[in-house]
């Protein structure tokens, strides 16, 4: 049967028109455009359909992940890449970044943690179930040899030195998942944010998301992965469920940020470790302030020697405005 869309035909080209000045207006170029045969009959009272059941719908298989590297302002330090969990993406392509804008560069696949978390290492799986967390936690993991995932992760798709850069300045890799399905005879790849930009173009940005897809565009595709704290700029949102259009621009949604944090600076009072420094006595005089640090990696538990901070004939009363710099000397 022919898939019949809640969108008069006399709007199709509108639609396209208006799509086609927004990808002109941002620098996206448009490839030719893959019209799919449909199976399925779908009207207004139709909603949230299992993709099965159209063969141009959404499905995890036609799904993919950007990933890029940004400093501790969201400043992007790297180029972006994108693996395909299925086949080649297909259609109109919207998959400039949230975070800088970048146009990302094809890298083969399959994803890295696709042995791991299952379903083609797509966003969500066959049952609707939300994957961005699980890949988030795999590659905070350790890989069995003393590093985490997500440094073999930036050495493979960047470099050695990304990796290195990343552990010493608190880089972030972030994640982006993109789809692609066809609506209203049109086929659009395009990351979460950007399905956002076109359903507010098509639809209004109050809008749920065209039937009958709004589970996958307006639920899944921007819950699958999303920021758990504001950061970089950016707010989470307050819904957990279904969000409008404009929602899926506003907020932090479709995105993923994963930070490694391998070492910490401890400082401790006479024993390694103990109880923290005691206040300096009331009493006349002058004392010597000595602080010796290591850097402990809390993955192998490696301690290294860094340097002692050290001040000679302090005085009993310390304020902290006036106190002098202290210099990082090696022991």
């Amino acid at each position: 049967m022919k898939f019949q869309s809640h969108i008069p035909k006399t709007k199709h080209t509108l639609i396209f028109l208006s799509i086609f000045l927004l990808a002109l207006a941002i620098g996206i170029s448009i490839p030719s455009i893959k019209v799919y045969a449909t199976d399925g009959n779908a009207d207004e009272g139709e909603s949230d359909q299992a993709s099965g059941e159209y063969s141009g719908g959404p499905s995890y298989a036609k799904t993919g992940w950007i990933m890029y590297i940004v400093d501790k302002n969201g400043t992007p330090v790297s180029d972006a890449v994108y693996i395909s969990c299925g086949g080649e993406p297909q259609g109109i392509r919207f998959l400039t970044t949230r975070l800088g804008g970048l146009n990302p560069r094809q890298v083969a696949g399959p994803v890295p943690w696709v042995s791991v978390i299952g379903a083609d290492g797509a966003p969500f799986d066959n049952d609707q179930d939300f994957k961005g967390i699980d890949i988030k936690d795999w590659l905070l993991e350790d890989d069995g040899a003393g590093t985490k995932n997500v440094f073999n992760v930036v050495s493979d798709y960047w470099s050695e030195d990304k990796a290195i850069a990343m552990a010493k300045n608190n880089h972030s890799l972030i994640l982006e998942p993109f789809y692609w399905m066809t609506i209203g005879g049109l086929t659009i790849c395009a990351t979460d944010m950007n399905w956002g930009i076109v359903l507010s173009t098509a639809y209004g940005g109050g809008n749920y998301g065209p039937q009958p897809f709004t589970l996958f565009t307006n639920t899944i595709f921007p819950q699958c992965a999303r920021f758990q704290y504001p950061q970089f700029g950016l707010q989470t949102s307050p819904k957990y469920g279904k969000v409008t259009n404009a929602e899926m621009v506003t907020y932090a949604l479709g995105i993923e940020s994963i930070t490694p944090k391998n070492s910490a600076i401890h400082t401790y009072w006479e024993v390694s470790p103990g109880n923290p420094e005691p206040r300096i006595p009331n009493k006349t005089g002058t004392c010597n302030i000595v602080k010796g640090y290591y850097k402990e990696n809390l993955t192998t538990g490696a301690k290294q020697s860094i340097g002692v901070y050290y001040e000679l004939g302090v005085t009993s009363n310390i304020i902290v405005s006036g106190e002098p710099t202290f210099e990082l000397v090696e022991c």
